[in-house]
């Protein structure tokens, strides 16, 4: 819970930035996972099918069957926020931090017995950005940089069975603790200092977008 609240808080107040030497931008942003409710919803379906499945006969035909239930799913889509400072025009150095959540719940039909599937996960990456033309700012209100970083990465998935209202078991699996974090991105500023960011590559997200706010850098 701790973690939880320093992460959204840190989104709300973090730093990021793509700028020219000496400045900074405020930067709060979310985006889309390649890890969504769909694949996690596939990942209950594959534990239901391992643990509950029967094999069904019919003449020289038999296949799996896992019981009938209903799904209910809860998914809170990655934020993100980015402390940075340009040290050259061309180069900025920071730090990232992102949140994601995905909760399927699985009701059997046939009895008092439900399954609750967790995947929570964040991240903290030491970031490099650099920008090939820095002078495209100026001109245009255009920033194109390249993102590189490798970080920590914290993805606990929890398996729990509840039955009659009790748990009765409970399986927790956690994932590598590396992220490499290499993409691309544009920022605009129509209106200085205020501005929009889009991003593309790897990591928790596949796509973000976001408001940034960028102070006067160094000439």
């Amino acid at each position: 819970m701790k973690q939880r609240f320093f992460i959204l808080c840190f989104v709300v107040l973090s730093i990021g930035g793509f700028s020219q030497k000496g400045s900074f931008i405020l930067s709060a942003y979310t985006g889309f996972s390649s890890y969504n409710e769909h694949l996690a919803k596939r990942e209950v379906k594959n534990w239901l099918k391992r643990e509950y499945s029967k094999t069904v006969s019919v003449i020289l035909f038999s296949w799996k069957e896992i019981p009938n239930v209903k799904y209910y799913i809860s998914y809170t889509t990655p934020i993100g926020g980015r402390l940075a400072f340009g040290i050259t025009h061309n180069l900025t150095v920071g730090a990232e931090v992102n949140y994601s959540r995905v909760e399927v719940r699985a009701d059997f039909d046939d009895e008092d017995r439900t399954l609750v599937f967790v995947n929570e996960r964040y991240n903290a990456i030491p970031l490099i950005i650099y920008r090939p033309n820095p002078r495209l700012l100026v001109k245009t209100g255009l920033d194109f940089y390249i993102i590189y970083g490798i970080g920590y990465r914290q993805s606990k998935k929890e398996y729990t069975t509840i039955v009659n209202g009790g748990i009765v078991s409970e399986e927790i699996e956690s994932g590598n603790p590396f992220l490499l974090k290499v993409g691309v991105g544009l920022a605009y500023f129509p209106i200085k200092p205020l501005g929009i960011q889009l991003e593309l590559g790897t990591g928790m997200t596949n796509f973000q977008f976001g408001l940034i706010f960028k102070t006067k850098g160094k000439a």
